[in-house]
């Protein structure tokens, strides 16, 4: 078994500014070593997800240790809020609302806040997914924060829903791929570092699926007529570590950044 530890400094250096597939050298599926990932399907027949997945060329891949070096090529302004040029265009007031969180960042992260989703779903280290009978747990190392996929049931009313940061998901299987749909997400609360805005209408659909052994792909759609132009659509790849094991993290440990 292969032991993490958590370097907060490094981690506050990577994680401020840019979305995971812009800090670290972008991957191609192609290029991933495929890994044998055992059983192949649960006893339901459902596709085995389960395991410690982490993104190629991403920090588990490139840090290791105190004495490692990250990718991030020298001389890159760090710890600098950009704006983000892969989101479609914004309606008003909430284009405005975003330009005023580049422009006064509030960095929820230095004050050990729940990441949310879609953003907990891209942390800079690895998710762990446990699959039992009837619901699929999802835990981001980072943080750490867990999310549950209630499988083959229906949200209940919106009005019963209490928003959260990870918001109700339920989720269904497709042949081999896993479709998630999220409601329920607290409007306060940005969609990504960044300051990224949303309306209590956000919907996020996820689909996961592996298109070779031990990588699995995730396509995150997400539709909030009332900020986006058109849905924000993207996509994030990982890769399967049977050797690894979530290890604890706590932020608000030796937290130096808010004192």
């Amino acid at each position: 078994m292969i032991l993490k530890k958590s370097y907060l400094c490094l981690v506050l250096l990577l994680t401020f500014s840019l979305p995971v597939s812009a800090q670290f050298p972008t991957v191609l599926i192609e290029e991933i070593e495929p890994i044998e990932h055992s059983p192949l399907r649960l006893p339901n027949g459902d596709l085995n997800i389960s395991g410690f997945w982490i993104t190629p060329g991403g920090l588990l891949d490139v840090y290791h240790g105190p004495s490692g070096v990250s990718s991030v090529p020298p001389g890159t302004e760090r710890n600098v809020r950009r704006i983000r040029t892969d989101i479609p265009e914004m309606n008003s007031p909430y284009a405005e609302m975003y330009l005023d969180a580049v422009e006064n960042p509030v960095d929820r992260g230095l004050l050990c806040l729940h990441a949310g989703l879609p953003a907990m779903m891209g942390g800079v280290y690895g998710l762990e997914i446990l699959q039992s009978f009837g619901v699929i747990a999802i835990t981001s190392e980072w943080g750490p924060y867990t999310r549950r996929i209630w499988m083959n049931e229906e949200h209940p009313p919106v009005d019963e829903i209490n928003p959260t940061f990870a918001g109700h998901s339920v989720g269904h299987w497709e042949g081999d791929t896993l479709v998630v749909d999220t409601i329920g997400l607290h409007e306060d609360y940005p969609l990504h570092n960044s300051g990224i805005p949303h309306s209590a209408n956000t919907r996020i659909v996820e689909r996961f699926n592996m298109p070779k052994p031990g990588v699995m792909v995730l396509e995150i759609s997400i539709i909030d007529p009332e900020v986006f132009v058109t849905p924000w659509e993207y996509s994030s790849t990982f890769k399967y570590e049977p050797d690894f094991r979530i290890q604890e993290y706590v932020c608000t440990e030796n937290n130096r950044s808010i004192e």
